[in-house]
């Protein structure tokens, strides 16, 4: 604008200041400034919004508003302020009105490159990633050399999992901003979602290379290093991360968690406090110190600290009800060595007189059985029935004329009985018939129901050598579960012709221990040349050790992550067996079917396991469901060769082409695996 007068130019002087002092990081100046030259200029929108910017960068949000509304009312149009009062909005987590006022900003100024990088970080934050990767593009096309556009470009793809384009722009934004250190974390982040652990670890380190003090980064490896259980390195990486920042609410958690994996319980301990009070609202908080507790024998202490655990597990999540229950069992039996009549006497002193914080703190009261009766019903849903009775017992005291508590108790007790003389049956059977395998994986997988680990496994090493597994007790591997062993007749039968075979490529969706890989290893990769290829998101301790003892390590490719973001990063007509045994509901059998279709050669082997289980009352709990939606589309290539409890069939044709598996991909909306 040319100033019109001395009043005019004294006016655009003092804002040419202000934007000085702004971009100098001097507020206060800059406000004076912009004050003293709408003194001069009353209507001066430039000023206006100058003075809205400084205040909206000191903190002092309302002023930052009247001051960006104030330049609208001079100048309506005023595209650059949209902008910034959209900023305002964000900032207030005033999403609807961040956007609309974004759009507005560029229906005056449709140029504006920064207004369509905010727009497109807005909505990646609500995942509409079509509609940023639109934005960032359209910044891009006006600001090319912006590296922000491309680094968040990279983001909503990464989002929408087009792994290999948004690699690509993390790449540009590299070599347009070498020196930032939180786009190697974020493409870290990408690669770790991927199961591509070396490369997502190699991006945290050079973004910790560039920025030591970088905390995030520092937490991220430490994950990274504990899902591929380098428990070592996961600990000084956490450590790390909490000298930087010890008040950090996140990496305390996996800290405590890697000291109990290794034995560091002691050191466990004090972590898992500190963690307890950053993370009050987590169940994983609670469950690692209880652990802890119970790691140094103290179980007493454990009990309420597992039974606050519980208090806190979302709805949503069965399985860690399950297996915090099995833990808060085995406490209880450990505490009253195995007598439901002494925990039942301890409980009822620890609720009735509530004689420390822990068990103040659960807000515990005489008065409401129900609180009892739940605890006393998972906890025999998980045959941990010693703690079950007792809670059962502390129901009764509080409404002992109460019938239908009688019948629950009664309930459970008779549970107790059965599970006892079920346990005593098939310790006579193992007598009676020596010979058969049977009746020891029944009892391991009893035992290890109870966290009875070491007589558990003891009872699955019998069991695999009565079943020609001899491999199994020479090389001394450990199992304390066993889903896979009654599979081994139609292994044999259907993988004989491929014993031996050199170059052999195998695959496996969920691994756990690896009872299955440890078997093919033995009995069908037997060639020195032979591969397999392991996929879980969370390997169990023992697979390493068991690994290690078949003596064929080097021919073993782990890969941690899900399925569902790995399958389509692997090779295409590699492998030669397939084998899935991950999630069981029948979207992720079904997703999973499609994603391993193109990976088996023609000729090729596919098992799924778990084909005919049924699930009483939830169908999507049926892989069957999944794998049949599958065969209708592949009927024409496949021939079956088994179908019972595990489907076997052999890739005939190509009978899908990848363009339609593509589009069925694109319409299956199904949950996070979980793997067993």
């Amino acid at each position: 604008m040319v100033p019109r007068n001395d009043t005019d130019t004294s006016a655009v002087h003092l804002h040419e200041n202000a934007i000085a002092h702004l971009e100098a990081g001097k507020l206060e100046e800059a406000i004076a400034a912009c004050q003293q030259a709408l003194q001069l200029r009353p209507n001066f929108a430039e000023a206006c919004k100058t003075l809205g910017v400084a205040y909206q960068k000191r903190g002092d949000f309302q002023e930052a508003l009247i001051w960006h509304l104030k330049a609208l009312e001079i100048k309506a149009d005023f595209a650059e302020v949209y902008g910034n009062l959209g900023s305002w909005y964000a900032e207030q987590r005033m999403w609807e009105d961040a956007l609309t006022t974004y759009q507005m900003a560029l229906q005056f100024n449709p140029d504006l490159a920064g207004v369509y990088r905010n727009l497109a970080q807005l909505l990646i934050l609500f995942k509409k990633y079509p509609e940023a990767i639109s934005y960032c593009r359209e910044a891009i096309a006006r600001q090319p050399e912006a590296g922000k556009a491309h680094y968040l470009l990279g983001n909503a793809l990464a989002g929408w999992e087009r792994w290999g384009e948004a690699e690509t722009a993390y790449q540009h934004c590299i070599k347009l901003s070498p020196n930032s250190d939180f786009i190697y974390l974020d493409l870290g982040n990408m690669l770790a979602q991927q199961g591509k652990w070396d490369e997502a670890i190699a991006a945290y380190e050079r973004g910790i290379q560039l920025n030591p003090n970088n905390e995030l980064a520092h937490h991220k490896l430490g994950n990274a290093w504990f899902r591929l259980q380098e428990l070592e390195k996961a600990i000084g990486a956490y450590q790390k991360a909490i000298k930087i920042n010890p008040d950090t609410p996140w990496s305390h958690q996996p800290l405590g968690r890697a000291l109990i994996e290794v034995g560091h319980f002691k050191e466990a301990l004090e972590v898992c406090l500190r963690a307890v009070i950053l993370n009050p609202d987590s169940y994983w908080s609670y469950e690692n110190l209880a652990d802890a507790l119970s790691g140094t024998g103290q179980f007493a202490e454990a009990v309420p600290i597992y039974l606050q655990a519980l208090r806190q597990i979302p709805e949503n999540r069965p399985g860690v009800n399950n297996s915090l229950s099995r833990k808060l069992g085995h406490a209880m039996r450990e505490h009253s060595q195995g007598d439901a009549a002494i925990a039942s006497l301890w409980l009822s002193k620890m609720v009735w007189y509530q004689p420390d914080e822990n068990w103040q703190n659960l807000g515990l009261n005489t008065s409401d059985p129900e609180p009892y009766l739940k605890w006393g019903e998972l906890l025999a849903k998980n045959h941990q029935f010693e703690g079950a009775i007792a809670f059962h017992d502390l129901a009764r005291e509080i409404r002992p004329d109460d019938p239908e508590i009688l019948k629950k108790w009664e309930n459970v007790c008779r549970r107790h009985r059965e599970f006892e003389d079920k346990i005593a049956s098939l310790k006579k059977a193992i007598a009676a018939a020596p010979d058969r395998p049977q009746p020891p994986t029944e009892l391991g997988n009893f035992l290890c129901d109870q966290n009875r680990f070491d007589e558990a496994a003891h009872c699955h090493k019998i069991a695999l050598k009565l079943r020609g597994w001899q491999e199994s007790e020479t090389r001394g591997y450990r199992f304390t579960r066993d889903w896979f062993g009654s599979n081994i007749p139609p292994w044999e039968k259907h993988l004989k012709s491929r014993v031996g075979l050199p170059n052999f490529k195998a695959l496996e969706v969920g691994s756990f221990q690896g009872m299955s890989t440890c078997w093919l290893l033995d009995r069908v990769l037997t060639h020195p040349t032979s591969k397999i290829t392991c996929i879980d998101p969370y390997f169990q301790p023992e697979f390493a050790e068991n690994i290690a003892k078949t003596g064929a390590g080097d021919r073993v490719i782990k890969i941690v992550g899900y399925s569902q973001n790995v399958l389509s990063s692997l090779p295409p007509r590699h492998y030669d067996l397939i084998y899935i045994d991950g999630c069981h509901l029948a979207t992720v059998a079904f997703r999973d079917a499609l994603l391993s279709w193109r990976l088996l050669k023609v000729g090729g082997m596919a098992i799924f396991d778990d084909y005919n289980v049924a699930e009483k009352g939830d169908r999507e709990q049926e892989a069957k469901r999944g794998i049949d939606a599958f065969l209708e589309r592949v009927r024409d290539g496949v021939d079956i060769v088994n179908e019972g409890y595990q489907l076997f069939f052999v890739k005939t044709g190509d009978g899908l082409p990848d363009g339609e598996i593509e589009m069925l991909l694109s319409e299956v909306e199904g949950p996070e695996q979980d793997y067993n």
